[in-house]
């Protein structure tokens, strides 16, 4: 009997009316994300059997390529597995697809087993069963990153030969398989095995005669096993060659959660890429899907605020409303004529304020640098959602993520690792290419540069940024956030852009009546993010003929809440959605700055202590350059990255690749900054956290790694923690200003990541006693030898809000918790 591995690709035209989606409930799709396949290859014995077979290969916009689904044998029975069971695919949508079928000229029987991926971990991968037969469990191992919707296509051929086009190319066993096996490093077999057991000696395409039940059980095993070893594809980075391969895997303390560690903790040659399930039940059990709230969806304002004009919309018997103007500060004025671009109007009836809105225009001003070659370039917009990581965004922003990736093509960098610990170091890395501060790495100062460059009271406008960047090239420049402080706080006394919102957040948050800062608190369906973006769109709209460069921080939804990104996603999702023509012709950033931080009940948790360390990361490219751009992009997805790569990325395209017209490829050194543009080859060198500009503690390269459980160990090193922490606010004189601290004894933990150098590696965290209740977190360096400490950068993890505020006069330090 014949028995050959057939793979070919079906045709574009019907692989991309495959649509794959993760509906919770198979009768109504509103509440789920569609995913359209991009390529889709056919695996399978095409040739005359007893019973042909195969499997569906399609790529749905994962970060790595190819691999989502494969099949069970054909005389397996399916297994309902939960929630999400549907299959939108292969011709039809939004029915259930089951029968024959149509596939490049081969008639198949679908078989409806597509798995939630919300729910793929524990519903499936736990059971161990998807099918009821011997290779069931084997296909749960092949969803890799469950946090991208995928579908499981399964379909049985009848004993038929296939067509010529479908057979157009066919592979060895041994060949295929010991492909991935040189990419993986997970050889199940040895090759002498290989060709023991499948004796195919002849060129590609041809068979032999064989036993036809053990060439059968034989074929049935490595179709199901391909996927397996695929998986393993893109886990550990061997950052001294070139290609993918397998580091010793240990389970990491004792979870095993991540699975996949540097057992050599070579931090400076090797880095064990994070993959994890973001839906794990200990990081489920502090999330709450986010639902809609109760609100007057049949509001309406009743005034307006047009091409320079206010009026009343609703005229009411006994009512009376006035506007007035937060830049002119500009006294109570009736409808007419205005050219605020931050107007608060107010309706009284009698005394009583009934109603407050917040409307904003923009008036565009002369930007005196624009020419024909600069109006040409294209837009860059930078969405950065505060404290949002690559698993929060994953869990919460379903239907953004899914028309970024499957509109406008984004490609995600799910290895960001973070450089800070808040938001303003985070940001100092984009805006200013520096740390904001020295920091201590293997036991040697790091020095920022002149830190009173961000810390003298000089007005950073004043230098270079990112801003000024674009705004030099041409740009006309937007910044809005949530946060009425931040840009000050951030060392900005005077605006470095054409367009920003300072106005709107001095009424929201400080100076408008109260009608009106009570007004986006979501009765009226509308919240301040509402308001940000149709800002946002009045930018687009006043200046059409100039490049824009902006950048929108939106801090409220998230920086408190765990789950509170999920009251965005309707309204992002809706806002690319409506405007996917401008951004079809834009570069678009959408980002996170660190991961969820104010919750130490997530953050105690393994994936939560991770997840602050690895914030989001999505760019997509102008659509005309997304076919050079695109692959090059995935090639530097699949690597470690850090925010200094993205401020690269950005000044790649604002200096250097117009120049190009966008097509430059190769590496291109930029003097002065510490990043590598996402959009170029890479320096191929090790692109680990002892290489790269990351402190130590924030790494998120999984290293193995072993809790100390010995209380007198625990004690001593977190009093040496508490000892430093006392002598860093003593050097800057705060000692006077700040409560001293002593440690929890029951709230210590300490992991130890072996030797390097003749020095032992920890990582401890603890928190102080009562009252302050301050959340302390490091790596450290010790030496048996001589009892010698050295700290890297110490990090505070707990909310402090307001409790640093007195060191603000000198240099802030949030290890300093305040007299009273």
């Amino acid at each position: 009997m014949r028995c050959t591995l057939s793979v070919a690709e079906i045709p574009s035209e019907l692989a991309q009316q495959m649509i794959f989606s993760d509906c919770v409930t198979s009768g109504n799709c509103t509440n789920g994300a569609e995913h359209r396949a991009k390529r889709v290859w056919y695996v399978g014995n095409c040739n005359q059997s007893e019973q042909a077979y195969g499997i569906l290969l399609a790529e749905v916009g994962t970060p790595f390529g190819w691999q989502v689904g494969y099949a069970c044998l054909p005389d397996v029975n399916m297994a309902d597995v939960g929630a999400g069971l549907r299959l939108d695919g292969i011709g039809a949508r939004r029915e259930n697809v089951t029968g024959e079928r149509d596939v490049n000229g081969a008639k198949v029987t679908v078989i409806e087993c597509a798995a939630n991926t919300t729910h793929f971990n524990w519903t499936v991968c736990t059971r161990g069963v998807v099918c009821d037969g011997d290779f069931g469990a084997n296909l749960a191992a092949v969803q890799m990153d469950r946090s991208y919707a995928a579908a499981v296509a399964v379909f049985t051929q009848p004993e038929a030969p296939c067509d010529e086009e479908h057979t157009s190319r066919h592979v060895k066993i041994d060949e295929f398989i010991d492909e991935i096996c040189k990419l993986s490093g997970v050889c199940p077999l040895s090759r002498a095995d290989y060709k023991e057991r499948y004796p195919i000696k002849d060129p590609i395409g041809t068979t032999h005669d064989a036993d036809p039940m053990t060439s059968l059980k034989n074929v049935n095993f490595l179709i199901v096993l391909l996927p397996c070893l695929v998986l393993f594809l893109v886990f550990v980075y061997n950052t001294n060659e070139t290609s993918w391969r397998r580091v010793r895997m240990e389970k990491a303390g004792s979870s095993g959660i991540f699975g996949h560690v540097d057992a050599t903790n070579n931090v400076m040659n090797v880095c064990a890429l994070p993959v994890y399930d973001v839906w794990h039940p200990t990081i489920l059990e502090h999330w709450s899907n986010y639902s809609e709230p109760q609100c007057d969806r049949h509001f309406r304002p009743y005034t307006w605020l047009v091409n320079g004009t206010w009026g009343i919309a609703d005229e009411r018997q006994g009512t009376n409303c006035s506007a007035r103007c937060f830049e002119s500060r500009s006294g109570w004025f009736p409808p007419g004529n205005t050219d605020c671009h931050f107007l608060e109007t107010v309706c009284w009836e009698g005394s009583e304020e009934v109603y407050g809105y917040i409307h904003t225009q923009v008036i565009p001003k002369r930007i005196n640098n624009t020419t024909a070659r600069t109006r040409s370039l294209p837009n860059v917009f930078v969405f950065l959602m505060d404290s949002m990581s690559t698993g929060m965004a994953r869990r919460d922003l379903p239907r953004t993520l899914s028309i970024l990736r499957d509109r406008l093509d984004a490609v995600e960098f799910p290895f960001v690792n973070k450089v800070g610990e808040n938001s303003k170091p985070n940001a100092f890395a984009i805006w200013f290419g520096k740390f904001d501060r020295n920091y201590r790495k293997f036991g040697h100062e790091v020095l920022a540069g002149n830190s009173s460059e961000f810390y003298g009271g000089a007005d950073l406008n004043e230098g270079g940024h990112i801003f000024k960047d674009f705004r030099q090239h041409g740009y006309v420049t937007a910044y809005q956030d949530d946060w009425m402080d931040f840009r000050a706080d951030a060392g900005f006394k005077t605006s470095p852009v054409d367009v920003e919102m300072g106005p709107f957040q001095i009424i929201y948050e400080q100076e408008g009546l109260n009608v009106t800062r009570t007004h986006l608190n979501g009765t009226h369906c509308r919240d301040v993010h509402h308001a940000h973006l149709d800002h946002f769109e009045q930018f687009l709209d006043a200046y059409k003929d100039v490049p824009k460069f902006s950048w929108m921080w939106l801090n409220r939804p998230t920086h408190d809440t765990f789950y509170g990104l999920g009251q965005v996603d309707g309204a992002l999702a809706e806002f690319f959605e409506k405007n996917q023509k401008v951004m079809d012709e834009s570069f678009v950033f959408f980002l996170g700055d660190h991961g969820f931080r104010m919750n130490p009940y997530v953050t105690r948790t393994e994936i939560g202590a991770f997840e602050i360390s690895n914030p989001y990361l999505s760019i997509a490219v102008p659509k005309k350059y997304r076919t050079s751009l695109l692959e090059t992009m995935r090639t530097n997805s699949a690597q470690l990255q850090t925010h200094f790569d993205t401020r690269s990325t950005l000044l790649d395209i604002v200096k250097y690749q117009p120049l190009a017209n966008f097509t430059a490829r190769d590496w291109l050194p930029m003097h002065g900054e510490k990043g590598h543009s996402l959009v170029r080859a890479q320096p191929n060198t090790s692109r680990t956290c002892g290489r790269l500009p990351i402190p130590m503690q924030y790494c998120i390269c999984r290293t193995e790694s072993v809790e100390v459980t010995d209380q007198t160990i625990k004690a001593r090193f977190a009093q040496r923690l508490i000892d430093r922490v006392h002598q860093i606010l003593a050097d800057s004189n705060l000692t006077s200003m700040c409560e001293p601290f002593t440690f929890d004894e029951e709230k210590v933990e300490l992991h130890d990541h072996g030797v390097i150098d003749g020095l032992r590696t920890y990582q401890i965290q603890l928190w102080t006693n009562e009252p302050m209740n301050v959340n302390l977190e490091t790596v450290f360096t010790h030496s048996a030898a001589t009892d010698i400490i050295e700290f890297e950068q110490i990090g505070r993890l707990d909310e402090y809000g307001t409790t640093a505020d007195c060191t603000r006069h000198a240099r802030f330090n949030p290890l300093c918790y305040c007299k009273k």
